[in-house]
């Protein structure tokens, strides 16, 4: 964080600190000009370099800032300028999900506008809804409760309202709110207006504000896409003309909010399998897709990780990662028409080389896509067809792997990511720019974390990108693994990084880690380091067991106060409620801060405790016990009582002791608050001896220039008594006006340019005590490189004597290794075995899906011969009974030819023949 940021945020938190003890006007006036400065420096839309919300006086200035919000006898201006500030501090991600999700903003602002609007102030109204449109983007709310049920309620009436400026924040607001937030849609869709919100909604569908189009078809798609409004609104006759209005909206968009809102309607349309499908037989899916590469170029990287996620979401549909492939290769892509403008290509480039601390997601999006698009290449079969231009892309992915300066902060987390995902791009493209890899940085990228990870160093502080750390080593060590055979010289080194001994606890803390992918690539990396002699299995289980260990003693932790039943199970239940001062919450584990505890007693069975009453009442007034058959099991039923009060005894034994852990750790942590208050009070009592100061200095230059205003008053009267007597020293009046003008200008600019002076010179001071604390460090590195170098002159004779007792076990050396080739040969050969049966199970799944896909088509084309088969069954009906008709006129045809063949014979006389033709 930078020196002018920190200044800012403590100077407002002194001025919050006056406010709340003394709300004058005075203190009222100087928060809200600390107000104004961060809000000067945060206008410009820029992230603040360095400013963590997790960070104390961050934390602490954001909780004053939303705690002023929910206070009500607040001035009107005050609440404003905090909602602006925090409307520029929400446009970090980070912040905004912490002002959501931790400080709960939307629903202190949801109460603030909710009093306002009872007030009618339009202008807070505004100022809030933005701000809640800001804030609610990309976060849910699980629950609608309270204010954010009046909220919604609020949107949808103001909504169908006649247009007005809250017509715009109200609909985005809206679209935010119900945005993958099923509580939010049903609650919505329980309205009793919600049927005139749809027509209300279809009839904005028609606006000629494209920002209102686009949050209106947002809303639509969010309550109605898999219902049967959607089916009517989404069907195959509107859908191309949905695809073309909002790939105009993105392509020639209003402003950034636009075209965000655009990629989320769209990201929310693919969501359903019928529209995907009608975007692959879209007429001018080519040409957009060109014009969405085109938006590459834009200078914001916000926008340009927007459309990142545009182009991933094409590239998840299935057929349609192959068009943007062709796209972004296509001749008009790749060479514009404009020779100053880069192709898409060179600006994905550019994007994925920009570091993580200008561009915290448009690197990691740019290198999901670049994944993605070699994927398409090289599983497709593309490479031959277009020109898959690695020898630009090695370049980039090697300066990605460059180790970083740090050792400590968030920007490491993403820049460990923004490591994997490169390393996973080389993954796919290992086959490609194999004689391009340079291994150097490889190698010191792994001693980074070696030397600085909390795992490596086995640290019990754990810093926040450890886990990102280990991803880095394994899938580099995974890649060397394959990289082996291929690079001359990589064998040896690869053996001897497997049998480093720093490398165990990454490979313990893979092994027993949660993900797949992690615990698969440290298989494989165990598998080729197992066969070296120097590798340290037995630590590896060692640190297994005791990671193991430690989780399992965590969960314990975690139960332990939750649990509900105690043993045996027939005991009775007992609970355990934690309060504080605000709300109710259970706990978590032993470390947590103390709160105060209260236990609840044990709810007895009525049944066993009244029959051991009585049995203990008999005992005590000596009375005898007479031979009961059940003597027995009431005596087993007091025993199993008395076990379990032992039991539970026990339990609460240990829940006392995990309150004390708990209580001496909030002792520690109040002494810590205590010395951190003392600290700030102390900041405190300085500024305000420098504030008495400045006052004091205020005061005499006031009485300067009452001075001089009375001088000038005397002046001005004798100027007029000489103008009176002399006409003629008018005009030269008239021209000292105009120069007293330009000397008050002049000497608001010299006072400007000594501000100015003065902060460069204490720059320039903070620059050289940075010099010289720099050239110290500098002269203690030589006189350590002295040092070392002597030690290095030590070592060279150590050498030479360890190579000659090499040379004398050298002949035993031969020996082994002849008894290792035997064992390689063996083993070689499992492994061909091996990957003969991968070969045929391969071909087997291969087989097995085009048997599937026949089996598929031959259904389909059965279906089809049945239905041919109806009709032709119906066409030889309708023939045979012609084939009948036909068969009968050709029997009475035969019997004429053979009563004509026995005439001719003479057989049958003419009177017959006659009579049967008659």
């Amino acid at each position: 964080m930078s020196l002018d940021v920190t200044a800012c945020l403590k100077a407002l938190s002194a001025a919050f600190c006056q406010y709340r003890s003394h709300t004058t006007d005075q203190n009222t006036k100087d928060l809200e000009r600390q107000i104004d400065v961060l809000i000067g420096i945060t206008s410009s839309g820029k992230p603040l370099r360095g400013f963590n919300a997790k960070e104390l006086l961050p934390a602490e200035c954001l909780s004053s800032l939303v705690g002023l919000l929910s206070e009500s006898n607040v001035k009107p201006s005050l609440h404003t300028k905090a909602m602006v500030l925090l409307f520029n501090l929400a446009n970090v991600r980070e912040t905004r999900e912490i002002l959501h999700t931790t400080y709960h903003l939307a629903s202190t602002l949801a109460a603030l506008l909710h009093r306002h609007h009872l007030a009618s102030n339009e202008k807070m109204i505004l100022q809030c809804l933005q701000l809640l449109e800001r804030v609610t983007y990309g976060c849910k709310i699980t629950t609608p409760s309270g204010y954010i049920e009046e909220l919604i309620r609020y949107l949808v009436t103001n909504t169908q309202m006649p247009e007005s400026d809250l017509t715009i924040p109200c609909l985005g607001l809206l679209a935010n709110l119900c945005r993958h937030n099923l509580p939010i849609q049903a609650h919505v869709k329980a309205l009793e207006n919600i049927k005139s919100l749809y027509r209300t909604l279809i009839a904005f569908l028609s606006h000629s504000n494209l920002t209102v189009i686009v949050f209106a078809l947002s809303i639509l798609t969010s309550l109605s896409l898999h219902e049967q409004l959607g089916e009517k609104l989404f069907n195959s006759k509107n859908i191309h003309q949905t695809f073309q209005l909002v790939f105009t909206f993105l392509i020639n968009g209003e402003g950034p909010m636009t075209r965000r809102s655009s990629v989320d309607l769209f990201v929310d349309l693919l969501a359903s399998p019928k529209i995907q499908q009608s975007l692959l037989i879209h007429e001018h899916l080519a040409f957009y897709l060109e014009q969405i590469l085109a938006l590459l170029h834009l200078n914001q990287a916000e926008e340009a990780a927007k459309v990142f996620e545009l182009l991933l979401t094409f590239c998840s549909v299935t057929g349609l990662r192959s068009l943007v492939c062709r796209a972004l290769f296509s001749p008009a892509s790749s060479k514009p028409k404009d020779p100053n403008v880069n192709s898409a290509y060179n600006v994905v480039l550019y994007w994925a080389s920009q570091s993580v601390d200008t561009h915290s997601t448009v690197s990691l999006k740019a290198l999901d896509f670049i994944k993605e698009i070699y994927e398409e290449l090289v599983d497709g079969g593309l490479l031959d067809q277009l020109s898959p231009r690695t020898s630009d892309l090695v370049p980039v992915l090697t300066q990605l792997l460059i180790p970083p300066t740090e050792i400590d902060g968030a920007i490491l987390k993403q820049k460990c990511a923004q490591v994997n995902k490169a390393l996973e791009v080389l993954s796919d493209i290992l086959g490609i720019v194999l004689g391009n890899l340079k291994l150097d940085y490889w190698w010191k990228l792994l001693e980074y974390q070696y030397q600085h990870n909390s795992v490596g160093t086995r640290s019990t502080l754990a810093l926040s990108w450890s886990l990102e750390g280990v991803s880095v080593v394994l899938q580099m060590l995974d890649l060397l693994c394959k990289l082996k055979n291929d690079v001359k010289g990589l064998k040896d080194q690869l053996a001897s990084a497997l049998q480093d001994q720093r490398l165990v606890p990454f490979l313990a803390r893979s092994l027993s880690s949660d993900s797949r992918n992690s615990v698969q690539k440290a298989l494989r990396i165990l598998c080729e380091a197992n066969s070296l002699p120097d590798f340290q299995g037995i630590w590896l289980g060692d640190l297994i067991a005791s990671n193991n260990a430690a989780r399992e003693e965590e969960m314990t932790l975690l139960r332990r106060p939750t649990e509900t039943e105690l043993s045996p199970p027939s005991s009775p239940r007992h609970h355990v409620s934690i309060t504080n001062g605000r709300n109710s919450s259970s706990l978590r584990s032993v470390g947590l801060d103390y709160i105060p505890v209260k236990i609840t007693a044990p709810v007895k069975n009525a049944h066993h405790d009244s029959n051991i009453e009585s049995l203990i009442e008999k005992m005590k007034s000596g009375l005898e016990i007479k031979p009961d058959p059940h003597a027995s099991e009431i005596m087993d039923i007091y025993e199993a009582k008395m076990a379990a009060l032992v039991t539970k005894e026990s339990h609460l034994q240990d829940l006392l002791e995990a309150k004390a852990l708990a209580l001496a750790q909030a002792d520690r942590l109040i002494s810590q608050y205590r010395c951190r208050r003392a600290q700030s009070e102390a900041e405190c009592a300085k500024l305000m001896q420098l504030l008495q100061t400045t006052e004091k200095k205020a005061e005499q230059q006031a009485e300067q220039i009452n001075e001089l205003l009375q001088a000038q008053k005397a002046a001005t009267k004798e100027m007029e008594v000489m103008m009176r007597h002399n006409e003629n020293l008018q005009a030269v009046a008239e021209e000292h006006e105009q120069l007293k003008i330009g000397f008050a200008e002049q000497s608001q600019r010299l006072e400007t340019s000594q501000r100015s002076l003065m902060a460069a010179q204490d720059e320039h001071k903070a620059l050289s005590d940075l010099n010289e604390m720099l050239r110290r460090h500098n002269d203690n590195l030589k006189s350590q490189h002295d040092c070392t170098s002597k030690q290095l002159q030590e070592l060279e004779q150590e050498r030479k004597k360890v190579v000659q007792q090499l040379k004398e076990k050298d002949a035993k050396y031969q020996e082994l290794r002849k008894a290792l080739q035997k064992q390689e040969e063996e083993t070689k050969q499992c492994e061909k075995n091996i990957n003969d049966l991968q070969e045929k199970n391969e071909s087997l799944k291969n087989d097995l899906t085009k048997a599937e896909k026949e089996r598929k088509e031959l259904s389909h084309k059965l279906s089809s011969l049945e239905l041919i088969c109806r009709q032709n069954e119906d066409v030889i009906k309708k023939r045979e009974v012609a084939i009948k008709e036909l068969q009968s006129e050709l029997d009475r045809q035969s019997q004429i030819a053979a009563m004509i063949h026995n005439l001719s014979s003479g057989k049958v006389p003419i009177n017959s023949y006659g009579g049967s033709s008659s």
